[in-house]
């Protein structure tokens, strides 16, 4: 619990200073929020602060390391994900993904299909399109969205049950309260995270996503 406060706390802190960081303006909007490449505006703010030589230090070692370290978080999480899903026959060749490797006790098969789809998801970033993936992007904000109508939905199947039995943990009288709260939340982050990010005379449009 107290990772989570520290968590919120320090993500607020740092989310207020690059806002505030953003110089005044639409030009000055512009010239950081449509840095090519793209998806590089947050270090684009620290370019503006301490110039270009020390504006590359967070680029390559404050967020290059944490994002190797994730794509090692999430490639377990994926492989078991598959080996769930296809040990109930849910995953198209489950036969092959479900199986458990004799030497390493682990599936094996199935943390190589999750490093393949993830490789192959990439491929569309080396295509630019005027320092832009427009494909690669696409499918990362369909992804984006994805994720959290994915959470949202056994929350909502929760609300729909009226059978359901709480847990030792619950929210109480609160529960639904904020259950409703929830998936209207996501509704409404589903629509705007597609929206464009920029008005039609802007020289970029992407998504918030």
């Amino acid at each position: 619990m107290r990772a989570i406060y520290v968590s919120a706390i320090a993500g607020l802190i740092l989310n207020v200073a690059m806002l505030l960081a953003i110089p005044p303006g639409q030009k000055g909007y512009e010239g950081v929020a449509f840095t090519v490449p793209a998806l590089m505006s947050g270090f684009q703010l620290f370019i503006n602060a301490i110039g270009p030589a020390g504006g590359k230090f967070p680029d390559h070692h404050l967020d290059r390391g944490p994002a190797l370290l994730r794509q090692w978080r999430r490639s377990p999480a994926n492989s078991r994900m598959i080996y769930a899903f296809s040990r109930d026959g849910a995953v198209p060749g489950h036969r092959i993904w479900h199986r458990i490797n004799p030497r390493t006790r682990t599936p094996t098969n199935s943390v190589w299909l999750a490093v393949v789809l993830a490789f192959l998801l990439g491929v569309p970033s080396l295509y630019q399109n005027a320092g832009y993936s427009v494909a690669f992007f696409a499918i990362v904000s369909i992804g984006t969205v994805g994720l959290y109508i994915a959470y949202i939905i056994p929350v909502f199947l929760r609300l729909r049950n009226r059978d359901f039995q709480p847990g030792p943990w619950n929210l109480g009288r609160w529960s639904k309260p904020i259950g409703w709260v929830a998936v209207l939340w996501v509704c409404f982050i589903s629509i705007v995270f597609f929206l464009r990010r920029s008005t039609p005379g802007c020289r970029a449009r992407r998504s918030a996503a």
